[in-house]
């Protein structure tokens, strides 16, 4: 049985755990997380519709509206009206959300005018501590009943009020969404209210794409908000981000900080229906009045081809990356325990040396 010196066997686990971690920081390479709806969180208080956007594509459609609180601190009483065109849209049911308990631990009711406004009133029993964090306080059902052609429907939040245990208001922020007929379309070029938003690749300015990703990546969104040509301070931000089957892959919101920046990353889901034409929707209100944004980027992933997956060229290019990784690690493993071993001191006792071979012969004569 071969034994290795102690020396020896230490390098030789040595250069095991290097193969180890050099496949294992391949794979971690290679990995991908999926992406999913997500709300991040603000310094204060914020009231957000999600989705921020909806596209119709026939009379009699319907689609679900979530408002949404986030960031919150002991909230007892909400009250709030949803205004829409109700030419365009009939609202056809309003549930409470799970933020707040069920009666007979909470009181939740409203009124829709059939004028365009739904007012919400909801409140906590008197044995019900206040409620902290964040969650849906209801969801509101509408019906396109005609088609249009404006460049998009506001559906807008108003007559905020949130209160505490002590009925002190709180604090906050709030933004709504976007309804439109058929496709996405294009805000009406203003000269006081602008958001531009864009990806850390491209996109900035009108009609600009926001580069080239591959699946797995980190994608970084970015919006600039002005009035004036002056940036717009502390305004909630949202974000939509549809796949190219036009799935809803993130809904995040963020607030514009002292220059007017608003920013939110998500991770390239590594899955088929990734390859494609992304689009970005980005809306904010500014002075009583909606305006919006979008940029669209390309994803390059694994594509089917003849039943086998073929990687495009830059997933090629990191696949490439990642094993010429491994290589170098593992060859570089292995040249240690081989300069190791040759340094280390060696017992030649055991190897014949030319006296015992010529004293051998002679006694052999």
């Amino acid at each position: 049985m071969l034994t290795l010196s102690p020396n020896l066997r230490v390098h030789c686990r040595r250069a095991c755990l290097l193969w180890f971690f050099a496949i294992l920081s391949s794979a971690l390479l290679l990995s991908g997380q999926h992406g999913s709806v997500a709300y991040c969180e603000s310094s204060g208080a914020v009231l957000f519709a999600t989705p921020p956007m909806f596209i119709a594509h026939g009379v009699g459609e319907f689609f679900n509206l979530s408002i949404n609180v986030s960031n919150v601190q002991g909230l007892r009483c909400v009250r709030f009206a949803l205004t829409y065109d109700p030419s365009l849209l009939d609202v056809v049911e309003v549930a409470q959300g799970c933020f707040f308990p069920s009666y007979p631990e909470s009181c939740f009711g409203f009124e829709d005018d059939s004028l365009g406004a739904v007012r919400v009133n909801m409140s906590l029993a008197d044995s019900e501590a206040p409620r902290s964090g964040n969650g849906t306080l209801a969801s509101i059902r509408f019906k396109a009943v005609r088609s249009f052609e404006l460049c998009g429907s506001p559906v807008e939040l108003h007559e905020i009020l949130l209160l505490d245990s002590s009925l002190v208001p709180i604090s906050f922020d709030s933004v709504g969404a976007l309804y439109f007929w058929e496709s996405i379309k294009i805000d009406p070029p203003g000269e006081e209210r602008l958001i531009d938003v864009y990806t850390h690749r491209g996109g900035v300015g009108p009609n600009m794409s926001g580069g080239e990703f591959q699946c797995g990546e980190e994608v970084h969104l970015i919006s600039v908000v002005t009035y004036s040509g002056l940036p717009v301070q502390s305004k909630l931000v949202a974000y939509e981000v549809l796949n190219p089957l036009g799935e809803v892959v993130m809904v995040e919101v963020d607030a514009t900080d002292h220059e007017g920046f608003a920013g939110v990353t998500f991770r390239i889901p590594q899955v088929p229906s990734s390859d494609g034409i992304w689009t970005v929707f980005s809306t904010v209100n500014v002075a009583e009045v909606v305006v919006w944004d979008t940029v669209t980027f390309r994803v390059y992933c694994l594509v089917p081809v003849g039943g086998h997956s073929t990687l495009a060229r830059s997933y090629r290019i990191e696949e490439s990356l990642a094993l010429y990784l491994t290589l170098v690690l593992v060859v570089a493993s292995v040249f240690t325990v081989l300069r190791r071993r040759r340094s280390a001191p060696r017992d030649f006792s055991l190897f014949p040396t030319r006296a015992n071979k010529t004293a051998k012969r002679t006694h052999a004569h």
